[in-house]
Order: structure tokens, then C-alpha cells, then sequence
């Protein structure tokens, strides 16, 4: 579906973040940073992507720059939607490997916003 949406309209950050997430189950982390990339052009204020390269960041090994992320997303994300979101992808993804790398991020955010 991202790629298909991606053709028809390459402005909808949508778009990149849902094939960003799809390159973080794969661990593609590039593939995710790029899309990220491209989204925070089109959509600076979105919390999602912050959290995303936190993620990215914390399985690198890189802890200082998946804090500041993770950081900057609880900052933009003030009414908790973005988490909202995170969590019913997390439901509706249960048992699968999508469901297993949303509960990671989703407690890696946790840990950041105590």
C-alpha cells in the first residue's frame, strides 16, 4: 500500500511513515531513516517520526540519540495521539513480528517519558 500511494501522491507523509515502519520490522533502518527523512520535510510537527528514529536509534546502539528523539517526539506529541496510534497498531498487529516491533517502541517510549 505505501508504495502504490507513494506513486499516486508522493507529498502525503502518510505515506513514508507507514513504509518507514514496514523497513524497521525488516530492519532496513536506512530505508526507515530515509523516509523519516523525507517526512520531516513534508511534516516537521509529527511526533510518530521521532519516536521511529528513536527506535532506530536504540537498536543501533546509538542510546544518546534515541533519548533526544524519543524526546523531541513526547514534546510534539503533547495530547499522546501519536502513542495512541502507535497502540492500535501494536493491537491490530498482534502476534506478528509488526506487533512485536511496535510494543518495543511503544516501551522504549515509556522509559523516555518517565
Amino acid at each position: 500500500m505505501p508504495r502504490e500511494g507513494l506513486k499516486v501522491s508522493p507529498s502525503t507523509p502518510e505515506y513514508y511513515d507507514s513504509r518507514g515502519l514496514l523497513y524497521i520490522v525488516k530492519e532496513s533502518y536506512k530505508g526507515a531513516i530515509d523516509d523519516y527523512d523525507t517526512m520531516l520535510k513534508l511534516a516537521p510537527d509529527r511526533a510518530g517520526q521521532f519516536y521511529a528514529r528513536g527506535y532506530i536509534y536504540f537498536k543501533q546502539g546509538k542510546k544518546k540519540e534515541a533519548e533526544k528523539a524519543i524526546k523531541k517526539g513526547l514534546k510534539l506529541d503533547d495530547d499522546g495521539s501519536e502513542l495512541e496510534w502507535l497502540k492500535e497498531v501494536e493491537y491490530l498487529s498482534k502476534g506478528k513480528k509488526t506487533g512485536k516491533t511496535v510494543s518495543e517502541m511503544i516501551s522504549l517510549i515509556k522509559i523516555y517519558s518517565e
